[in-house]
C-alpha cells in the first residue's frame, strides 16, 4: 500500500476477482467502505493472494455505504461476495452491524478496507482463537505504508485516552514481538468470535458513526475475563484515516467519543496515568503477575549445547507460569523471530542488542520493573551485582535466582591441567571460593548437579537441584544396519572443551579406529568454525553443519563419542544421544559427572588407545551394544525426568510469587 497504483491499475485492466465459494466458511470477513475504490480493489486483492483458502475457508461480506465513485465498477470485477448496498452513508458501526445479520461463520473479522493483509496473518489469528476458548479478539501488528509501526496492540489509560504501543518505531523492533493480552486492539484487524459479537451486542451505536467502538467492545470483554490477545505475526499493512474523508474530522470524533466512553466505563479510573513512563507495565492488561527478567548469554538454541539445551526447558517452563517474561541475552546478534520463536515461546519478550554491559543500562531504564531476576553464567551475575551495587537494582524488592548450570572454575582447571600448567588445591579452593562468591546477592541457586551443589551449601547458600529433562525415545534401526560415529557440538575457533576434544579425538583416536575398520566414518554435527578441526577433517570424516532435524543421523550411526577433557556441570549431549538410543564411548570425567559406570551405562577411557578399544568393542559387538543402549535408557529416563524437572521448575515460581506477593 505504499500507493494506490495497485487498486486503480486492477479497475483499468478489466480482469475480475473470482474468491471460492465454500459453503461452510470458518471466518467472515466484513469490509464497510464508502468510496475509495482503489483501497477496496488492493485490500481485495490482498485477501485473494495471501489467504489460504484451503486452510482458512472464508466469506467476505462487503457493506457499501452509497459509494457514487467507481465503486459501482469494482463489484462488477468482483465474484463470490456478499455486496450489501446502503442508500446512504450510515457510517462504520452502523455498516458492520448491518453487515453482521448476513455472517455464516462462528468467527468474525472487521477488516477495514484501507488495509493490505499480509501472507498468513489470517491464518495465524484464526489459529490462535481457536486454540483457546478464554481469546475474545485477536489483534494485528498494523504498519503504515511508510514502513514505521502504527501500534503492536493498544494502552487505554485513566482519563480514556488511548496509546499505540511502539508507534513509528520499526516493525522489527524487540518491544514489537511478543504476544501479549493487551487493553484493546484496532478495528482496522478485528478479529473475534461471532457468537461474542452477538452476545455483547455488537458494536455500540452510541458511538456512531465511528472511534473508540473496538475499545468499548475489548473493554466489556475483558470486564468478563475474555482475552484480548495481540500477535507480531499477524501483520498488517494500514493506511491509518485512509478511508475517512478528513483526518481532522476523525480526530474530532474521537475526542467526543472518548467522553462517552470515560462515561460508560467507570473501571478504568484504576489504569495507568497517561505518561510515557508507565508504557512498558501499561502495554500488558493483566495485573498482579510478576514481572520476570531471564539473562543469559544466547537464545538458548538446541544446537549450540554448552548448557542452552537445560536453558531454554527453564525458560520454557517458566513461561507456563502467571508471569510477563523478558529475556535478555547478553552476547548474541539479532536473529530472525521465526527463528527466535522456534526456541523461545512467542509469550516472552526477547531483547537484542544489550551486550555485555549494556545489560545494566536496560535496567537503569527499567528500573523497578523487574520483580524477579534468573541469570546463567559467571560473568552475567558480575553484571548484575554490579547494578545493585550501583543501586539500579533494588534488593529488597527484586528476587534474584543465579543458574548456576556449571562450576566453571573445575572446568578452567582441567584445561591448565590439560595443557600442562599445574595448579595447586590451595589456589583451585580460593578460585572455587571466589566464583561461588559471584553468587553472595542471589536469594537462590540453582545447580546442575548434586556434586556442585554441595559446594554451594558448603558456603551457606541456599540452593535447588535441577538437572536436564528429557524423554528416552530411542531410534528403531537395527543394530546390524548402523555404521559410523557420531558427535554432535559447536566446534569454535578456540580451546573450548567440545572443540579440544574433537581435536584430540581426530588426533590420537580415530586414526587407530580407521585402521582397523577402514570404512567407520566420524560424522561432526554442528557449527565448525575451528580452522584446525576442518585440517583434519579429511578422509573419513562428514561435516554435517547446523542441520535441523539430526533425528536421522542418530538412526543410522552405530556410536556416539564424547572424548571431552574439560568441562563443568552435566554432559547434556551424552544425556540426549543415549535418549535416542546410542550407546555412548566417553571420557572418565564425564562419566563421574554423569554417575554412570563404565561398561554398564557408557563405555568410557581416558587413553587414546582404550578409547579406541572401547569404541571398537561397541562397534563390533551386539550384546554389548544392547546392554549398553538398554542401561543408557534406564539412566536417561531416572534422570533426566520431565516431570522432576517440572516440578522443581514449579517450586521455583512458587517462591518468586511468594516473594512478589510478600512485597506487594
Amino acid at each position: 500500500m505504499l500507493s494506490t497504483v495497485k487498486g486503480r491499475a486492477f479497475l483499468r485492466s478489466g480482469a475480475t476477482l473470482s474468491f471460492p465459494n465454500h459453503k461452510s466458511p470458518v471466518v467472515s470477513i466484513i469490509l464497510v467502505l464508502y468510496n475509495k475504490y482503489y483501497l477496496t480493489s488492493e485490500c481485495l486483492q490482498s485477501i485473494y493472494l495471501n489467504v489460504d483458502y484451503d486452510a482458512c475457508p472464508y466469506e467476505i461480506i462487503i457493506y457499501d455505504n452509497g459509494s457514487f465513485d467507481e465503486t459501482a465498477t469494482l463489484k462488477t470485477r468482483i465474484k463470490n461476495v456478499k455486496w450489501i448496498e446502503d442508500s446512504k452513508n450510515s457510517g462504520f458501526i452502523e455498516g458492520v452491524n448491518n453487515a453482521f445479520e448476513h455472517a455464516g461463520s462462528e468467527l468474525l473479522l472487521l477488516l477495514n478496507n484501507d488495509t493490505y493483509v499480509l501472507n498468513g496473518s489470517l491464518e495465524r489469528a484464526v489459529a490462535l482463537i481457536d486454540a483457546d476458548r478464554t481469546i475474545g479478539v485477536v489483534g494485528a501488528k498494523l504498519i503504515f505504508p511508510t514502513g514505521l509501526l502504527q501500534e503492536a496492540g493498544s494502552i487505554i489509560w485513566n482519563d480514556g485516552s488511548c496509546f499505540g504501543y511502539c508507534r513509528d518505531s520499526s516493525p522489527e523492533i524487540s518491544e514489537a514481538n511478543f504476544q501479549r493480552d493487551v487493553d484493546y486492539v484496532s478495528g482496522a484487524f478485528f478479529l473475534t468470535r461471532t457468537d461474542l459479537f452477538r452476545r455483547f451486542g455488537m458494536l455500540d451505536p452510541i458511538y456512531k458513526p465511528a472511534y473508540y467502538e473496538e475499545t468499548d467492545y475489548c473493554t466489556k470483554l475483558r470486564s468478563q475475563q475474555f482475552r484480548i490477545v495481540y500477535d507480531p505475526f499477524v501483520e498488517i499493512i494500514h493506511a491509518e484515516f485512509g478511508s475517512a474523508d478528513k483526518k481532522s474530522d476523525s480526530i474530532l470524533r474521537q475526542q467526543k467519543n472518548q467522553v462517552l466512553f470515560v462515561k460508560r466505563h467507570k473501571s478504568i479510573a484504576e489504569k495507568f496515568e497517561p505518561s510515557l513512563r508507565n508504557v512498558v507495565k501499561a502495554r500488558y492488561a493483566t495485573s498482579g503477575r510478576p514481572k520476570v527478567l531471564v539473562v543469559d548469554d544466547k537464545i538458548p538454541h538446541d544446537y549450540l549445547g554448552s548448557g542452552f539445551p537445560r536453558s531454554r526447558t527453564l525458560i520454557g517452563e517458566l513461561s507456563k507460569s502467571d508471569f510477563d517474561l523478558t529475556f535478555v541475552p547478553t552476547n548474541d546478534v539479532a536473529q530472525e523471530w521465526s527463528a527466535v520463536r522456534q526456541t523461545l515461546d512467542v509469550r516472552i519478550e526477547v531483547i537484542f542488542g544489550l551486550n555485555g554491559d549494556a545489560i545494566v543500562d536496560h535496567l537503569k531504564e527499567r528500573k523497578g520493573y523487574y520483580d524477579a531476576i534468573v541469570v546463567s553464567r559467571p560473568h552475567n551475575m558480575v553484571r548484575i551485582r554490579r547494578a545493585i551495587e550501583q543501586g539500579v537494582i533494588d534488593r529488597r524488592s527484586t528476587y534474584i535466582i543465579y543458574d548456576a548450570e556449571a562450576l566453571f572454575t573445575h572446568r578452567d582447571v582441567l584445561q591448565s591441567k590439560v595443557e600442562g600448567i599445574h595448579i595447586d588445591q590451595r589456589t583451585v579452593d580460593s578460585l572455587v571460593e571466589a566464583e561461588i562468591n559471584i553468587s553472595k546477592d542471589a536469594d537462590l541457586i540453582l545447580s546442575v548437579s548434586d556434586a556442585e551443589l554441595g559446594f554451594f551449601r558448603k558456603y551457606g547458600k541456599d540452593t535447588m537441584l535441577l538437572g536436564h529433562a528429557l524423554v528416552p525415545e530411542p531410534t528403531s534401526r537395527p543394530f546390524s544396519e548402523r555404521k559410523d560415529l557420531l558427535f554432535v557440538g559447536s566446534l569454535a575457533d578456540s580451546n573450548t572443551p567440545n572443540t579440544d576434544s574433537v581435536l584430540w579425538f581426530l588426533r590420537e583416536v580415530f586414526p587407530v579406529i580407521r585402521r582397523r575398520v577402514p570404512d567407520c566414518r566420524l560424522h561432526l554435527v554442528g557449527d565448525v568454525k575451528s580452522k584446525a578441526v576442518r585440517e583434519l577433517a579429511t578422509s573419513g570424516v562428514v561435516l554435517h553443519g547446523r542441520v535441523d532435524d539430526i533425528e536421522p543421523i542418530y538412526d543410522a550411526c552405530k556410536i556416539f563419542i564424547a572424548p571431552t577433557r574439560f568441562a563443568a556441570g552435566i554432559p547434556h549431549k551424552v544425556h540426549e544421544a543415549a535418549a535416542h538410543g546410542l550407546p555412548c564411548v566417553t571420557t572418565i570425567l564425564l562419566a563421574n559427572q554423569l554417575g554412570w559406570k563404565d561398561e554398564v551405562e557408557l563405555l568410557c577411557s581416558d587413553d587414546p588407545s582404550a578409547f579406541a578399544d572401547r569404541c571398537l568393542t561397541l562397534y563390533r559387538s551386539e550384546s554389548v551394544w544392547r546392554t549398553v543402549r538398554e542401561n543408557a535408557l534406564r539412566a536417561v529416563a531416572r534422570d533426566c525426568s520431565p516431570e522432576s524437572f517440572a516440578s522443581t521448575v514449579g517450586i521455583l515460581s512458587g517462591q518468586i510469587r511468594k516473594a512478589y506477593h510478600d512485597k506487594e
